[in-house]
């Protein structure tokens, strides 16, 4: 828990109360992350790096790289969002240092990782019209296997391929892929991930075309819309869309704030909070491209151990495909688990029996096919399946188990005053009349004299002239009209009527 002090102030009658959080010891870290999860000996390769302080900040910091002889290999700067990157090529004896200073002028190092001789890594580049992919292994490493990449895009598998030790690197047509984040997962002869890449596709932007007829300006009156949506090569783009439309003066548009295509193509992809998501897709410049692939190799980034493999994992419990009903035996007395223990299992209807064996924990299971048994409610029978045993015994069930239910906490966003009174009158401040949505006005209080019926007002003089020119203006108006009754008023206005 942060420390504070509690101030309380009392003046007459009221108390004043506020709670001061004393600011903790500054700190800060940078993480550094080779392209596809390896630092290679021998190899120029790219290494991104992100750095943040010990709440989570995040800070820009610049610095430079050193080996075990003090030379300094490349410099680093923070782009954006405190992430960056460089190329770098380490030996394998090599120990990387990075010393890196942050605005306040702190400074700090960190050792990078070993640069390694018996993994590979997985690098890609993105062109116009393909992305390329290249397996990159350390220096003087010859290969003697093949591997396997796939490629996927939301779950959606877009490649799975062989990948030849003769032909390490090859290119994927920009078609092939939807617009959002790719998976590149290589995969050695063991199955087992050796590397993982991620890489954001982009497409091009959606041309639209809009017609309008008819202007907002005539009240309640219909305005008639027309939109298409167009490829870049101007051919009709088919799919589901969504349309709003808001008062220009009233949201306040902000190009970094979280939107419907950010949260769909990259948040929901990526581990983490995300700073400012949709400045990735304010624009399609080269500084922005750079740093949301700087992005997905922070983000993305995985670390595997070859000597792990996949096939020798134990599990607690074995993959169903039936109902599995689990338990196990003791002995009555002793409570010790009873091994090769025979157990028959059957049901009240006779439509099920069989005899399980317990293992060497005392542990037996069976499976129970829901076709045999007519009743949804099924009751089993487990009892010895021998006429006289030896010992007294105790059969036990184990507990069925589920996962636990937590509470998701939701990231609070701060909308502006002036949007928050437009949504309100949107949502709440309208009333429905026979279809129809009547909006509620803000009251208004009418202050001006009401005149009799048949009465007309006219402004005939300056309000400071009114004392010399009422009188003349009074008798001219009734040797005109001697049927016309005059009254002056205040600010120089006459109010006429018929007699």
């Amino acid at each position: 828990m942060e420390p504070y002090v509690y101030l309380s102030l009392y003046e007459k009658e009221y108390v004043h109360r506020k709670r001061i959080f004393l600011l903790q010891d500054y700190e800060y870290t940078v993480g550094f992350y080779p392209e596809g999860g390896h630092l290679l000996a021998g190899v120029q390769q790219q290494v991104a790096f992100k750095a943040e302080t010990s709440t989570g900040e995040i800070i820009n910091v610049e610095g430079y790289v050193l080996n075990q002889r003090k030379d300094t290999l490349v410099t680093l700067n923070s782009e954006y969002a405190g992430i960056g990157s460089f190329t770098v090529q380490a030996d394998e004896a090599d120990t990387l240092c990075a010393f890196v200073k942050d605005k306040l002028g702190y400074e700090r190092s960190f050792t990078l990782p070993k640069a390694s001789t018996t993994h590979v890594s997985l690098a890609i580049h993105q062109g116009s019209t393909s992305v390329h992919y290249y397996i990159l292994t350390p220096l003087d490493r010859e290969l003697n296997e093949d591997f396997g990449l796939l490629v996927h895009t939301r779950g959606k598998i877009l490649l799975n391929r062989v990948v030849s030790r003769e032909q390490l690197s090859d290119s994927i047509p920009l078609d092939s892929f939807p617009e959002g984040i790719a998976h590149f997962t290589l995969f050695n002869r063991d199955t087992t991930v050796v590397s993982e890449r991620l890489v954001f596709v982009r497409k091009p932007a959606a041309v639209f075309q809009l017609a309008v007829s008819g202007t907002p300006a005539d009240s309640r009156q219909p305005v008639k819309m027309g939109l298409r949506i167009l490829d870049n090569q101007h051919r009709p783009v088919q799919g589901n869309f969504s349309l709003s439309i808001t008062d220009d003066f009233a949201v306040n548009m902000d190009a970094t704030t979280n939107h419907v295509v950010s949260e769909l193509l990259l948040n929901s992809d990526l581990k983490g909070n995300v700073f400012s998501p949709a400045y990735y897709f304010s624009s399609c410049t080269p500084t922005i491209e750079k740093h949301l692939d700087q992005l997905m190799l922070t983000y993305g980034w995985r670390r595997y151990d070859v000597s792990t493999n996949l096939r020798e994992a134990k599990y607690k419990y074995e993959v169903e495909k039936t109902q599995q009903i689990c338990g196990y035996v003791e002995s009555h007395f002793d409570k010790k688990r009873l091994s090769h223990f025979a157990l028959l299992v059957s049901t009240s209807q006779k439509a099920f029996k069989q005899i399980v064996v317990s293992n060497e924990k005392g542990e037996f299971s069976f499976t129970h096919n829901f076709q045999q048994v007519k009743d949804r409610l099924t009751e089993f029978l487990i009892n010895g399946a021998g006429k006289k045993p030896k010992w007294r015994y105790g059969i036990y069930m184990n507990e069925t188990e589920y996962p636990s239910i937590g509470h998701l906490h939701w990231q609070k966003e701060e909308i502006p005053l002036k949007s928050k009174a437009f949504i309100k009158s949107v949502r709440e401040d309208y009333t429905l009349v026979n279809g129809e949505k009547i909006y509620r006005l803000l009251e208004v209080e009418v202050t001006a004299l009401q005149l009799p019926d048949g009465w007309v007002s006219y402004k005939v003089v300056e309000p400071e002239k009114i004392e010399q020119i009422n009188e003349k203006t009074a008798l001219d108006l009734l040797k005109r009209t001697p049927n016309i009754m005059v009254h002056s008023g205040v600010r120089g206005s006459l109010y006429l009527g018929k007699l």
